[in-house]
């Protein structure tokens, strides 16, 4: 459960950091995208304590359902179509190495 802590919140904190530099001129699906994974990884860093919490949440404590670990999939799947448009030609020019 630690490992999934700190990957949580270090996934959920770079989202902050992305959305925090974007604008009404950030492609609306990239904004979006970047705020369901954000909003997935708040969710599957307060999985495993939310049974301990509220009796309604009715799977183990200390565990993270497989629905949970699904929407994370779908995050990401959601960030690797929303940016794929940039990489319709290739690797994009911010990405390759100099020289």
């Amino acid at each position: 459960m630690v490992v999934q802590v700190a990957l949580a919140s270090l996934l959920a904190w770079t989202c902050f950091c992305r959305l925090a530099l974007t604008s009404a001129r950030t492609l609306r699906e990239i904004r979006w995208s970047i705020w369901f994974l954000g909003t997935v990884a708040g969710l599957v860093l307060g999985a495993p304590l939310l049974p301990l919490l509220d009796a309604a949440f009715t799977w183990p404590p200390g565990t993270t359902p497989a629905a949970i670990w699904l929407l994370l999939l779908l995050a990401i799947v959601m960030v690797q179509v929303s940016t794929s448009r940039h990489w319709r030609h290739g690797t994009p020019p911010s990405f390759r190495k100099e020289g």
